[in-house]
């Protein structure tokens, strides 16, 4: 019987190769809610008490930064004042010296001086809002910004700032006038009435660009860009937008109106405690003292003021958007940011506070 030759093997088959698992697609990132008006208010409120500390460290910066531009001039009126013997004829003398047949060298230099500190205040108002959104956005997200930090985040945006102020209060402005032509008032109702409906026609044209200033400050963009974001952000909830665009002019009205009644109350203080610039040397100083603390005083009102306005857009942007960078700056977080502590007062500040002590100095001398 014939050997069978021995069967081969099966060949070895490879272990099957296991198929890479198909890549599976990242969930998107869930977009923050828009929060509602009411939670945005009571919201804003929170973080405006939480930042209560580090606002009146501001709100003491930037009144006694108005009290040395305006203070100069303000000792010269006072001077005005009591030379002339009373307060309404120091006002003929300011608004019309050449009636009083007397050499205007006093109220020239009261101009000046005056004009000095007006320019600088327009620069302290935009500063202000800088300084606020800074410190609110810190507390908000936990970062320890205080004035310093704050200020050296404001010598960076400073002028981004202002040119969206600036554009956005040309557009506002524009649509105003161009309201008031249209309705072509003849009495004096009716150009007040015009004037209401051009404040409330500023206001929408004011309100896609609410969130510009969170947009500078928190998330660290230039002011065109700032615009264009505003305007994407302000389409999630337009009632919000305009709450904030509305606040500022209506914290602005009641802020004229605590101003006004707090110098009356003041007067009616001086009055009957016997106050003046007309008496004595020694009331005449106190006098004087009283009013140089009502300017510092209401320097250090702008900021929170302006901070009751700016806590709504602070809160509402980091919100809807989570980031905040921008803040960054104002830690020295960047690579070529310069880490040593920012000057308290910029040489174009200080040039303006000397030159309008200057003038007040040569109009007392002439008095």
């Amino acid at each position: 019987m014939d050997e069978q030759p021995p069967d081969e093997p099966p060949p070895i088959e490879p272990p099957p190769i296991d198929e890479a698992p198909a890549p599976v697609a990242s969930p998107p990132v869930p977009r923050a809610a828009a929060p509602r008006v009411g939670e945005s208010i009571s919201g804003a409120l929170d973080l405006a008490l939480s930042a209560s500390r580090q606002i009146r460290r501001a709100s003491l910066y930037v009144g006694a930064l108005t009290l040395a531009l305006l203070g100069p001039a303000t000792v010269l009126f006072m001077a005005i004042v009591r030379d002339e013997g009373s307060l309404s004829a120091a006002l003929s003398l300011v608004a019309s010296p050449a009636t009083f047949g007397r050499e205007p060298e006093a109220v020239t230099m009261f101009k000046v001086s005056f004009v000095c500190g007006v320019f600088g205040l327009l620069a302290i108002l935009i500063e202000a809002q800088i300084l606020v959104a800074a410190i609110l956005g810190g507390v908000a997200t936990g970062k320890r910004i205080g004035v310093r930090g704050s200020l050296r985040l404001s010598r960076m945006v400073f002028w981004r700032v202002f040119a969206a102020s600036f554009l956005v209060g040309v557009l506002g402005s524009a649509a105003g006038l161009l309201l008031i032509n249209v309705l072509d008032p003849s009495t004096l109702g009716e150009l007040q009435g015009a004037q209401i409906w051009a404040i409330l026609v500023q206001i929408a044209v004011a309100a896609p660009f609410s969130y510009s200033l969170a947009g500078i400050v928190v998330g660290g963009v230039g002011p065109i860009e700032s615009l264009k974001r505003s305007v994407r952000i302000a389409r999630a909830r337009w009632r919000l937008a305009f709450l904030i665009a509305l606040a500022g002019a209506v914290i602005g009205v009641v802020q004229d109106f605590a101003l006004g009644a707090g110098f009356d109350v003041l007067s009616r203080i001086a009055t009957a405690a016997g106050l003046g610039l007309d008496g004595s040397i020694e009331i005449a100083f106190l006098t004087g003292l009283l009013i140089l603390a009502s300017v510092m005083a209401i320097g250090s009102l702008l900021v929170t003021v302006t901070a009751l306005i700016v806590a709504v857009q602070v809160f509402a942007f980091l919100r809807m958007t989570g980031y905040s960078a921008g803040l960054d700056r104002a830690l020295g977080g960047g690579f070529d940011d310069d880490l040593r502590a920012p000057r308290l007062v910029t040489w174009p500040m200080r040039i303006l506070i000397a030159v309008g002590g200057v003038f007040a100095l040569l109009g007392l001398t002439s008095l």
